[in-house]
């Protein structure tokens, strides 16, 4: 039982790094694109202050 489990964890593991190395950039991709949604926010949350 534990021995399927430390095996299964080792597949899965494995699964996620091959997953992670595939999709690092889409991974860059979606950082990049919340910080600029983040800056887009704030930006606009700045400029609601100062009109107000």
């Amino acid at each position: 039982m534990i021995m399927a489990m430390a095996m299964a964890n080792k597949r899965i593991k494995r699964v996620l790094l091959n997953w992670l190395c595939m999709s690092w950039y889409h991974v860059i991709i979606f950082l990049c694109t919340g910080f600029i949604f983040v800056l887009q926010l704030t930006c606009m949350a700045m400029n609601y202050t100062c009109l107000t």
